[in-house]
């Protein structure tokens, strides 16, 4: 499904640019070969997908960085809270071998 919408995305913004430059090479040009400007509109629209595949990608790795820097912070506060719960309990062993061999 995904393939068959990126397929028909193409082919939309593919009749879009050759739409567009058909029509202004008709104004630029007496006999504009056909071919020029399908390979034009051809060459612009996978410029155009190749610069909205960058954008996603870069906002992807954003937001992914992001998340990576989240989950890091909050590893490191468990890892505190382990270390604080570790200590604590050796007190605790400590306090309670004291108080044994004190009695």
């Amino acid at each position: 499904m995904k393939k068959t919408f990126e397929f028909v995305l193409i082919i939309i913004i593919f009749y879009g640019i050759y739409s567009l430059f058909d029509g202004a090479a008709s104004y630029l040009f007496k006999n504009p070969k056909n071919i020029w400007v399908i390979i034009t509109a051809l060459i612009v629209s996978a410029f155009l997908l190749f610069m909205y595949k960058l954008l996603i990608s870069s906002e992807v790795k954003g937001t992914m960085k992001k998340h990576i820097d989240t989950l890091k912070t909050e590893i490191e506060k468990k890892e505190d809270e382990i270390k604080k719960a570790k200590s604590f309990k050796e007190d605790l062993i400590k306090e309670a071998e004291e108080s044994i061999s004190e009695e």
